[in-house]
Order: structure tokens, then sequence, then C-alpha cells
């Protein structure tokens, strides 16, 4: 009979396995699913006085963790195994092998597929399946598409094999199965002494349960399954899909040929009734009518059991932060376990508040932290051709050379403003009239050149790269701590396994190519603190927290798609295909995460959270325990849940009423004596602006690199017809000519084609305009101004004013979106009227007074002319109006208000003030 254990839900595992292990007394070896398991255990037999000598524990590895062996120093069975390829040579030869079959892939796209491949290959060879049969996989009833990708598939299936065997490898993967093989061919022949003891894998992998079903046949072996639930009905039990937690124990007990009934529980739960409740949760949506045929749960199976469902992600977080630092007070040990990485960074750093550390084990890439990111951002300054914001944000960080920082702030004034990727000579070009700053600049730009045209090693443009990093960094900074030695060391080995590629063709490749593979390597390289930080609070993926200890579990990020996460179509064969292959579904890692669940959800004190976020939908668990807790007529406990919301809204909620809107009261000898009549509208629809743009005078500063865009074009326009008019050419022909020769110096900008289509359009509408309104008479871009009042000018520049039958007609071209009537009339958009009250008054000197018949919007989008025929009346409508409002504005009193009409429609002016985040307009604005 199998030796065959199970620790049910709800009983502490770890512990229970070391208990076990005491009482076998001599043994060999301990396998545990994960890493850190294997420390966990490690600390706690180390921590016990009474206990034998520690024994080899050891990690078995699962489904989402490398699968670790327990013996690679026999080298009995080393013995004629060819060694692993290496991770990096492996990724060059498919994303070559990737480019052959497809060129074109850029470089990026092939390594990235590359990637995809070798974990759909890993897979196969942990099914020991093999891809010969691919022929058989796609007949005619399956699209041309999966029939090319099963073409594609045969670089796995043929070429690749070739070049292993070529080269004098194995496939890493099917080198531990291997291994696996030869342990128990080995233990076959030679029994360990000592007990082995298998626990707390499910078997998930096949040559994992192949190994576990070998170890529970054996005399002094032993198979320790983490939560067996012994109380679903056979029928369900023999059900189970791969999205269900039971399924790997269940496969499991095939392959020994066991039942359920043969297997022993060595450690009672604790919680036995909430096991029940997990059990009934985890129940398939098709198994959910046997709810009704349940025996009802009782209040103690959810005592303990808190839910928190918040508006945002960030409440989520701080909710998380202030339940992990209760927890830290009462001396627990608690686990936040979410396979949401937003969420577990925004935990982390608001911890810090009160001065803890979380031990955040799940890692991250390279690359999100300081050095992986400096280095990074070098590449990404390289690949783009160093534009001024790349070059700014490098000689600014904190770890470039002090010489070098010390001109980014006299550099960044004068690259403002300035179009066009400049790149290192460019930017140096502008330099020559600042010798002092052409001087240093021209060394950072030496040390930083990088010949994008050519290809070669990845080792020489790695070392290339470094190089650069020598030169304009400080290494001393850049790879000091934790971190930075990491970072340091991941790259030195980088280096090493290029060096072993350089004379080899696999490892070459274009130099524009390399910023984007060195950034997404660096991403790749998953880093961790090797402090563990405060005493207790542990950050973890469901993984990582498997069978490990708590006194309080937070599971977060409960919705779905995130927990359980989205189950990602599988870009080379359908799941037709994969069972027909013999492949595990995509479905069977959301078993994985059930079991988790049902793991974690069995602790003694648990929080559930989730936010509803972009309309997320909870999590498929949550709402199946709704269901469950309705039918049974139980209510989670909000006492919790209340005090730790209500903690956060005392601590870090904004005020529940508005802040006020901004109202400054400048002094009246401060407020403007003179605003031109495109101001006049700002302090109609948004006094705020007139206060920082004409009383404070701020100014927005230049973009760094701007790109082009609706200003320039309108500008461009502007000028264009500006000289055709001046010409007196506005045929259709000469304008479209005057067009396309402005945008000249734009031919570089991707939107260019759109602008030549436009400009075709106007060209058209324009010549069609001048032939319906011939004018006798025209004054372009004139400038006038009138004393509206003893204390204060009106000032405008019309752009364009025809006289026609002896008056005047006043036009604007609008390229962007024109008022409306309404606007116009109501006196929201009073540009015109105030143009046409100067014309009037003889404000223009280039122009005689005389009376307005019109005023026209000429709208370039809409391809329209709006006309007022009422100009008259719509300028002394503008003079009463403009008159009360300085009266009113002269007063000290007088608040210039943020957006004191926000509910008016039109074109909204006030949307896009540059001085919206001064006045805080988000923060009343609700």
């Amino acid at each position: 009979m199998a030796n065959l254990y199970n620790i049910p839900f709800g009983a502490a595992f770890l512990p229970s396995v070391a208990e076990f292990a005491k009482m076998k007394g001599e043994v060999a070896a301990i396998l545990l699913p994960t890493k850190r398991a294997v420390r966990e255990l490690k600390e706690m037999w180390r921590g016990d006085a009474a206990a034998a000598e520690l024994p080899a524990i050891l990690p078995l590895g699962d489904i989402d963790e490398d699968m670790a062996f327990i013996d690679y120093e026999n080298e009995e069975l080393l013995e004629d195994l060819p060694p692993a390829i290496g991770e990096l040579e492996r990724s060059l030869i498919l994303a070559r092998l990737v480019r052959a079959k497809e060129p074109s892939l850029t470089f990026e796209q092939s390594v990235a597929r590359a990637s995809d491949l070798a974990r759909l290959m890993d897979t196969v060879q942990m099914e020991k399946l093999s891809f010969d049969g691919l022929a058989d996989l796609a007949p005619s009833e399956y699209s041309l598409y999966w029939r090319e990708t099963l073409e594609f598939l045969k670089i796995a299936a043929e070429a690749y094999p070739k070049i292993l065997a070529e080269r004098g490898y194995m496939d890493p993967v099917a080198r531990k199965t291997s291994l696996i093989a030869r342990q128990i061919a080995a233990w076959k022949k030679h029994a360990p002494k000592g007990a082995i003891i298998a626990a707390g894998s499910t078997g998930s992998l096949l040559p994992i349960r192949e190994l576990l079903s070998f170890i529970a046949e054996m005399p002094n072996g032993h198979v320790i399954l983490p939560g067996l639930d012994k109380r679903m009905k056979e029928e369900d039990f023999e059900a189970v899909r791969q999205n269900h937690p039971q399924y790997g124990m269940k496969i499991l007990l095939d392959a020994i040929g066991a039942k359920r009934e043969d297997v022993r529980d060595i450690a009672t739960s604790a919680r036995a009734e909430r096991a029940a409740l997990a059990s009934d949760i985890m129940l398939d949506f098709g198994a959910a009518a046997r709810w009704r045929e349940q025996e009802k749960h009782k209040d103690s199976s959810i005592a303990g059991i808190s839910l928190l469902q918040l508006d945002t992600e960030r409440e989520e977080a701080f909710c998380i932060a202030l339940a992990l630092r209760d927890a830290y007070e009462k001396g627990e040990r608690a686990h936040l376990i979410t396979p949401d990485r937003k969420i577990a960074k925004q935990v982390s750093q608001l911890l810090l508040r009160w001065n803890i550390v979380a031990d955040d084990s799940a890692g991250r890439g390279a690359s999100e932290f300081s050095a992986g990111n400096y280095i990074a951002l070098v590449a990404n300054a390289i690949a783009s051709g160093w534009t001024p914001l790349d070059t700014i944000a490098i000689l600014k960080h904190k770890f470039t050379r002090g010489e070098f920082g010390s001109i980014a702030d006299e550099l960044e004034r004068i690259l403002r403003g300035k179009t066009g990727a400049h790149g290192l000579e460019g930017t140096l070009a502008l330099l020559r009239e600042n010798p002092g700053l052409y001087r240093t600049f021209g060394e950072f730009a030496t040390a930083c050149k990088f010949d994008l045209k050519t290809t070669a090693s990845l080792s020489t443009l790695l070392e290339k790269h470094l190089n650069i990093i020598a030169q304009i960094a400080d290494e001393t900074l850049l790879f000091t701590g934790d971190m930075g030695s990491q970072t340091e060391e991941i790259l030195h080995t980088l280096l090493d396994d290029a060096k072993k590629l350089s004379n080899d063709g696999i490892s070459h490749m274009g130099a524009a190519d390399y910023p984007r593979f060195i950034a997404s390597w660096l991403a790749s390289q998953t880093l961790r603190p090797k402090s563990h930080g405060t005493r207790g609070i542990v950050i973890l993926n469901s993984l990582g927290a498997r069978l490990l200890p708590a006194d309080f579990v937070i599971m977060a990020g409960l919705n779905e798609g995130s927990f359980p996460s989205q189950t990602a179509e599988d870009m080379w064969m359908s799941a037709q295909m994969r069972a027909k292959f013999g492949l595990p579904l995509l479905e069977r890692k959301i078993g994985l995460s059930s079991h988790d669940f049902a793991e974690f959800f069995c602790s003694p004190r648990v929080l559930l959270t989730r936010s509803r976020a972009s309309g997320a939908l909870p999590s498929r668990w949550l709402m199946k325990l709704e269901a469950v807790l309705e039918l049974s007529n139980l209510e989670l406990d909000g006492k919790y849940s209340d005090y730790i919301s209500n903690a956060a809204k005392e601590l870090d909620s904004l005020p529940s009423s508005r802040i006020a809107k901004p109202a400054p009261k400048p002094p009246a000898d401060a407020r403007p004596k003179r605003l031109s009549a495109t101001s006049i509208e700002k302090l109609y629809r948004d006094p705020y602006m007139i206060f920082a743009g004409h009383i404070l005078n701020l100014r927005q500063l230049e973009p760094l690199d701007p790109e082009e865009d609706a200003a320039d074009f309108g500008n461009l326009v502007h000028k264009a017809l500006e000289a055709c008019k001046k010409r007196g050419d506005m045929g259709e022909g000469a304008i479209e000519a005057e067009l396309l020769r402005r945008a000249l110096k734009y031919e570089d900008m991707d939107s260019i084609d759109f602008w030549r289509a436009r400009f075709k359009e106007i060209a058209r509408f324009m010549a069609k305009y001048e032939r319906d309104n011939p004018a006798a008479q025209s004054f372009l871009e004139v400038e006038g101004e009138i004393k509206l009042t003893p204390d204060f000018t009106l000032s405008a520049r019309a752009d364009r004013i025809d006289i026609m039958g002896g008056k005047a007609v006043i036009v604007d071209y609008k390229t962007g979106t024109a008022p409306s009537r309404t606007e116009v009339e109501e006196g929201y958009s009073p540009q015109l009227p105030l143009e046409a009250l100067i014309l009037m008054r003889g404000g223009f000197p280039a122009v005689p007074a005389t009376d307005v018949s019109e005023l026209v919007y000429i709208s370039l989008s809409k391809m329209e002319a709006a006309t007022f025929k009422n100009a008259a009346q719509l300028a002394e409508e503008a003079e009463a109006r403009l008159k009360s409002v300085i009266k009113l504005f002269s007063s000290a009193d007088t608040p210039y208000l943020s957006r004191p009409n926000p509910s008016k429609v039109g074109r909204t002016i006030e949307e896009y003030s540059e001085f919206n985040h001064l006045a805080r307009v988000d923060e009343w604005n609700r």
C-alpha cells in the first residue's frame, strides 16, 4: 500500500511536516515545492533545540519556478549526460530561427516570439511529449492560421534539436526530467538509508508526479499531500476539471492507483468548518446545485474572515497597509498575498510611513531598481538618438558624474522649445557660443557615441554600453547597496556568457537592435532584496506563500482576471489542439491558484480585498462565497473591515466637502490696465488665467524636444494664406503650393501625410471663398487698440479685414474649433465683436474707420464659414459688457475665480489652460 498522507487545510503545514519527520527518525531528505518553503522549514528546524540533526531539505520546483532537482551532486546521475544549454544561448538561437521563418519580424519581436516558443517547448518536455506528431494536429477543418503556425513549430521539432546536438547540449527541462528518471532508477538499485519525505506538492508536472508516485511506493518513502479534500462527494471529486484545486491530487492518486480513503491524515485541522466552506466555494459552477444539498454552514466557519470592497486601488492599498500595521503592532505574522504587483508596490511604499519595511519576496525586474533603470535609460537614449528629453534626464540623474550633471540646468534652458531630435552632435552645435558648456557637453557626447548602423556580437555591444556607463556615471554610487551590487553581478554574468558566444554568429545583432534587447533583458531579470525587512510582515505571490504559516493573511486584488489571473491565449495552439496534443489546458493555472486560495482562506484570520476601479468584476471565489453564505443565511462580520476603513478615512482622506476654488484678490494697482481681445475671452471664461498670466506674469516653460502639433499647423496655414493674399494669388494651386512649401521643414513628421491631405481641402475651400467674396481691398494681420475707459486699453490683432461695398468684413481663420453662434451672440467668444468695436472707433491705424457689415469665422477644420451680419449690434453689446466687467475687476474685492462657469459648453478654452494645475482644478471641480 502506498505511503500517502494528508495535512488538511487549517492545520499548520510545515510544523506538521517537521513533527512527522522527527517521528521517522533517520531522514535522508525532505522535498518541498518551493525554495521559500525550504528556507522556512530549515529555520523552524534549527530553532528547535530538541530536534535531531538537520536533514537535507530541498526544493522540488513547481509550474512557476525553475524545477530544481534533489541530487545534482550525484556524479553517477550526471555521467554521459550533456550539459544544459545556457539561457542566453538558447534565446539567441531560437530568436534567429524564428526570424529566419518570418524575416519581417524585428529583432525585438523575434526574441519575444522565441520566448513564447521556449515556454511551449518546456511544457511539451515536462509532459514528455514530442513535436513529431505536429502534422496530425492541423487537419483541414482548422484555419489556415493554425496550419501556418504548426509549420512554424517545426523549429522546435526539427531545427532546434539539430543545433542542440551539433553543440553538444541538452535542453534544460529535458535534462532535468532525465535526471529525475535517473534518480528513480538509482533508488531502485540502491534504496536510500533514511526516509524520503515529499511534502506539499500536488504533482502538477508529469516528472514530479512520476517521482512522487515512486516515492509513495518506496518502503521508506512518504508523500504528504496539501489539503486533500476528503469531504467532497466521490462523483464531484471524479469530475473535477483542470481549474479545480483538487485536480492535481486527483491525477496523482490516479497515477499511484490510490483512493482518497487510502490517504491518512497526519494532522487535525484547527478550522475544519472553514475548510468545508472552502470546499463548497471551489465546486465548479456546474456542480454548484449541490450547495442546496449540503449541510448549512455555521457562524464558526466564517469567524475571523473579513471583506473590504473599495472604490479605488489607492484606497485598497492604504487599507491593506493599515491592516498590516495593525497586525505588526499585535505581534502577528502577517502575509499580503496578491499577484497584482501594483498593489504590492503601493503597499510597500505606504508602510514606510510607519517605518515598516515589508519583506517583498516576489522580486522585481532589474530595470525597476535604480541601477538597472539607469542602464536601461542610457540604452533608451542610444536607441532614440539622444533626444533632448533623454539627454537632460540622464544629465540630471543622481548617478551621472558631477561635472556632467552641473551643466544640466543651463543646457535645458537652451534646448527648451527647439523642435526635432537633435542628437548629440545637433545639441553640441547649439552650444558653440558658450565655450564652457560646449567643452563639457563635448566630453559627454564623445563618451556616449554608439554607432547604430553597425552589426556586432552581443559582447562587443554590451562592452560599449558599459563603457559609456563607466565614463558618464559615478559607479561607486551606481553599483552600491544590495540591488546595485546585484545589478552589477547580473551584467557581468551576461557579459561572460556573451563572450563565450562572441565568435559564434548566433550572438551577432544589429547595433540598432541592441538597446531594446538589453532593456528587455534587464526587465526579465528578477532581483530580490537580501534583507528580510520588518519582522513578520511579508508580501508574496500565491506560489511563494504556499505552505507558509501566518496568523493573518490578506488576499488582495480579488477581481476576476487579476486573482485568479486571466488565462492568456496560446499563440501556438488552440485549446482543442492542446488537448489533442496532450498538453494541460491553460486553465490549469487557475486550478493551482484555486488550491492556494483555499489554503490561505483557512488561515486563522483572513482579510479579502478588492477595488471596484474600472468596473472590475469580483473574483469568482468571492461570488461563490457570497452565494454559499446566502444559502446558509450567513453574513461576514463587518467589524474589522469597518475598523480599517474608518481608520483609513481618519488618517488619509480628503475633507468630505470639496475644497474651495481659488479666488485671489490682488490689489487694484496690480490689476491689468491693458488686455487683448483674445485675453478678454479668458477673463470671461476663466479669470484665474488672467491672474496667473498677467498679474503674476507666469509663463509655461517650452517643452523639451516639442512635437509639431495643432499650433504649428495653425501658424503654418495662417502664414501661407497671408502670403498668398499679399501676392494677390488666391487660386487653389497657388494656395496648396504655398502650404506645401512651408511644410517642407516638417517632412519627417509622422502626420505629414495627413497635413498634406488637409492642405488640398483648405486650398479648394479658400479659393472658392475668394471667388464668392471678392474684396476691393484687404488688410492682413493688422494691429490696433482703443482706450475703452480712461484707465483701460483694449488691443487686437486681426487676421484679415476686407473692404466690400464701402463697409468692412472682419475675417478670422480657425484651424481648430471655431466658436459656436451661441457663444458669439451670448458674449462668451467676444474676439471679433471687439475687433469690430476697435475698427469702428478708428483704432486700426492701417485701416480707415468704417462701419462693419459682417463678422466671419472661417473654420478650416469643417470647411465652412459662419457669418454674423449684426456686427454693429454685437460690437455695442460687447462694449457694454466689457465696460461692466472692467469696472467689476477694478475693485480689489473682486476675486479672479478659476472657471466661474465650468458648466458652459463650447470650445471651453479653460479646459486647456496651462494654469489648471496651479488652480487645483481637479481637486475642486469633481
